[in-house]
């Protein structure tokens, strides 16, 4: 639920927790007690992981193959954005905050996979990546992204890269 209050969000509530936003009283605040404010993208990542939602962007031209792995990692918390190519999840990573990204390496149209956090690096956005694979050549990236080949590999990759404690 949102509160906007002229033409500024005021309030939210995330996850059963209400959030009330006064910006310029908050930044006098910090500027008071000589700390900087808390970035944007911070406060975005506090609230969206309140609400108990891991996002993860999946970029992958045959999203399809995915379906049971993304169907078992909804069921525990996690949505998802699909992107087809490297550009598309760039876009995606342009706009939208993730916890995130699983990607494919070898795709139809040529495109590399593993180039995708070369092209992430001028966003200046810091996220973990996971290749899944079909094949795996290799245990990482060149960069030292993890190549996962299996389900329970992906899920044990997945909570070590975004640091989830559980079974």
């Amino acid at each position: 639920m949102a509160k906007i209050t002229g033409r500024r969000l005021s309030a939210i509530e995330v996850g059963g927790i209400n959030f009330q936003f006064a910006a310029r009283e908050t930044r006098n605040a910090y500027k008071q007690r000589g700390e900087i404010p808390p970035s944007r993208g911070k406060i975005l990542k506090t609230l969206e992981t309140l609400s108990g939602r891991w996002k993860v962007l999946w970029v992958d031209d045959h999203p399809e193959n995915n379906r049971h792995e993304m169907e078992a990692l909804s069921a525990i918390g996690f949505s998802f954005q699909l992107a087809r190519s490297n550009a598309e999840a760039v876009e995606c990573l342009r706009t939208t905050f993730f916890h995130l990204v699983i990607s494919d390496i070898g795709r139809e149209n040529g495109e590399d996979g593993a180039a995708l956090p070369e092209q992430v690096r001028d966003l200046a956005v810091n996220i973990p990546f996971v290749f899944y694979v079909g094949q795996r050549h290799s245990k990482t990236t060149k960069e030292g992204f993890p190549v996962v080949v299996d389900p329970h590999e992906l899920y044990a990759t997945i909570q070590k890269q975004i640091g989830i404690r559980g079974p």
